[in-house]
């Protein structure tokens, strides 16, 4: 929080460096995984509102429930994995795979119109197990914000979870790193 609280600062507010070489109006967060959910609720933060990030990426992000949604396959090894692990993480978490750190769009979870960026983008991968989380959490902001505009989901066919990580060169990674980098440059 330190970190972006710094980064989203004025100019003159900021080091000499950060002054000369960044834009506090063109601030994104981006995380895979789990770093999308840590990407998500630094956006959420009261402290954040009014401070102008532009936007989030959340790469795959490691979002669950307690009850499959549709589209959603029951709970399978993969699933069951995904369930235990976070409770293993969290074993205080009063509503477990509902917990808002886990399942945003989950009734308990703050309202999404709270986000505080004016872009996001949520890309998912066709043989991720977590995808219709994401694509869920994408279709859950475009409705708190009453429109589709600068809310955006890819979908990279034929991969799995974090791909990317393990195979960089490969043609659907340089795919997904351009699409991230034409929506963080597209105004």
């Amino acid at each position: 929080m330190a970190a972006l609280k710094w980064a989203l600062a004025p100019s003159s507010a900021t080091d000499p460096w950060l002054a000369a070489h960044g834009d506090p109006a063109r601030v994104f967060l981006a995380g895979d995984s789990a770093g999308g959910n840590i990407c998500h609720h630094l956006a959420m933060h009261p402290d954040i509102r009014d401070a102008g990030l532009r936007g989030v990426v959340l790469i795959h992000p490691w979002f669950w429930g307690r009850d499959p949604i549709p589209g959603e396959p029951p709970l399978n090894p993969a699933s069951k994995q995904q369930k235990g692990l976070w409770e293993f993480v969290c074993p205080e978490a009063v509503d477990g795979a509902d917990d808002p750190r886990m399942n945003p769009t989950a009734p308990s979870a703050p309202g999404l119109d709270n986000l505080a960026c004016q872009k996001v983008m949520v890309c998912v991968a066709e043989g991720d197990v977590l995808r219709w989380r994401g694509k869920l959490y994408a279709e859950a902001v475009a409705r708190a914000r009453g429109t589709e505009k600068d809310v955006e989901l890819f979908e990279s066919e034929g991969v799995g979870h974090v791909f990317y990580l393990l195979e960089p060169v490969q043609e659907k990674a340089k795919e997904l790193l351009d699409k991230i980098a034409t929506f963080v440059r597209t105004e």
